[in-house]
């Protein structure tokens, strides 16, 4: 993309990771989480693309937990800075709802962030696998890279991210890379599993 205000997205750098820090919260169901500053982030990005001309059909947003859909949905109608009806075409939605389908744009919000509970529903394999193979031109990870990091296969996937020059943090006006230090994952995954998710990525 040309005559755009950022960086992203390049041929060469169709991904990147952008390590946020807020904090995960039970939504009003009392039985899922969600999370408001990635929401916030998510509203950002999806203005920008849309201020660069991409049509709001081509934007997905991916997440694995209903409280974050319904507060992300709530957001942009609400605090979303463009007209609210844009926002109406962006399809916000699971992962399994995504399974066999592609957007041209995906931004996937991780949501979980915490210093005890795990990253449930982000350590199956398989969901990961879906999150980050629907995007054709540009994909958005959004996510606190330190909480994740802990399992094995979200490790190895930041790593990879890092290696390529593709962790970035701070506001999306002033996004830059980051050297931040991963602490080993006390939770293992299967490296075969670890080892076919990262070629699916096909980023060298």
């Amino acid at each position: 993309m040309t005559g755009i205000d950022w960086h992203w997205p390049r041929l060469d750098k169709p991904a990147f990771f952008w390590h946020c820090c807020g904090s995960e919260e039970l939504s009003s169901s009392g039985t899922s989480f969600l999370n408001r500053t990635e929401a916030a982030n998510v509203e950002k990005l999806v203005s920008k693309l849309i201020k660069a001309g991409v049509e709001p059909s081509q934007i997905g947003v991916i997440t694995p937990y209903e409280g974050q859909r319904s507060f992300i949905v709530n957001y942009m109608n609400t605090q979303g800075t463009l007209n609210s009806k844009l926002y109406e075409h962006v399809e916000i939605a699971s992962v399994d709802a995504f399974q066999g389908r592609e957007k041209d744009y995906i931004i996937v919000t991780c949501v979980r962030s915490n210093n005890v509970l795990g990253i449930g529903f982000l350590s199956d394999p398989r969901r990961l696998n879906v999150a980050i193979t629907r995007a054709k031109y540009g994909l958005v990870v959004v996510g606190n890279a330190k909480v994740l990091a802990r399992h094995e296969l979200w490790y190895e996937l930041i790593n990879h991210y890092k290696g390529k020059e593709l962790l970035y943090e701070g506001p999306i006006s002033a996004l830059k890379q980051t050297d931040l230090t991963l602490a080993k994952p006390t939770i293992k995954a299967k490296n075969k599993i670890v080892v076919s998710v990262l070629r699916l990525l096909n980023m060298g």
